[in-house]
């Protein structure tokens, strides 16, 4: 296997798992983003400056005692566009929702509120029976004494008795903060893991380019033996196959070519010539002897008769 493939692959998964985890982080936070309390309208559920977790809701899914926060520009000085109000759902369309000198009351039953602070629903501002109209929301905050909420937006002829819309609801505070937790975890966390596999990556890639940029375009060889230098016929000696005299062909430096140079034996110098020896005395030559008696010549043999031989 290639070197480094392993931390390129790990590194490859990982970067998908951060890219989605980290889009799934985006999208549960704009289902649960998170808000920080402005004012003091509703304490004491919740306190200037806490931070509020919310969900995205549906119109239809809106109920009484729901806390929302809504979108009325006009309720808000100036224009008061991309401003949210946190507000209690009192009533919804078709309720009837009145108040006294002591209680609030919706379709004419009384309506328990523990949650108002100093356990007063009306702080002394007691309001007429209003109507409130499909599609509508009756609002009002936990602090009664301190809320600028529908009992103060009632217009004379208007028809709509200080309600808002049921569409101007953008979100619907929730009471854990699990989701906005995960939205952040899966983001942040994304990161990281992205991170993490870029960095694996980055590590495999250049595990791999390594033993390219060692060897170079020649064909990788085997490391050279240690120079001995007290034998000058050892391996890696001058002149020998893995020594400074060795034939190297392009591959990586300190380590040699399939193919060798085999060098030669050095030449070795003759000694110098022994003297030549001194000839001895010329011998002389042995007197001939004399000449032995001349043999009597036999008698010639008889000529033979046969047929002469063919040309």
């Amino acid at each position: 296997m290639r070197a480094g493939r392993g931390l390129r692959i790990t590194g490859a998964v990982l970067l998908a798992l951060g890219a989605v985890l980290m889009v799934c982080g985006w999208v549960l936070r704009d289902m649960y983003p998170g808000h920080r309390v402005p004012s003091e309208a509703m304490r004491p559920t919740y306190e200037p400056g806490d931070m509020l977790f919310a969900e995205s809701v549906e119109p239809s899914e809106v109920r009484r005692g729901d806390i929302v926060l809504v979108s009325v520009p006009e309720w808000l000085p100036g224009d008061g566009e991309g401003d949210l109000l946190l507000m209690r759902v009192i009533g919804v369309g078709g309720d009837r929702v009145r108040a006294d000198e002591r209680q609030v009351f919706v379709n004419e039953r009384p309506l328990s509120e523990p949650y108002v602070l100093g356990g007063d629903p009306v702080a002394g501002l007691p309001f007429e029976q209003v109507e409130i109209p499909e599609g509508r929301l009756f609002l009002l905050g936990d602090n009664r004494g301190n809320s600028f909420d529908s009992r103060f937006r009632r217009e004379p002829g208007d028809g709509t008795a200080g309600t808002v819309p049921v569409a101007a609801v953008r979100e619907r505070a929730i009471d854990s903060p699990v989701g906005a937790v995960a939205a952040l975890a899966g983001f942040f966390g994304g990161a990281v893991v992205l991170f993490v596999g870029f960095g694996l990556g980055l590590g495999g890639w250049l595990t791999g380019r390594w033993p390219a940029r060692r060897n170079g375009p020649g064909a990788p060889g085997a490391p050279g033996a240690p120079y001995d230098r007290g034998d000058p016929s050892g391996p890696g000696a001058p002149g020998g196959p893995h020594g400074p005299g060795a034939s190297y062909g392009p591959g990586a430096s300190g380590a040699p070519s399939a193919c060798v140079r085999p060098q030669a034996e050095p030449t070795r110098s003759a000694g110098p010539a022994a003297p030549a020896g001194t000839a001895g005395p010329t011998g002389t030559a042995a007197p001939a002897g004399p000449a032995g008696p001349v043999g009597p010549v036999g008698p010639a043999g008889p000529t033979g008769s046969g047929p002469a031989a063919q040309p």
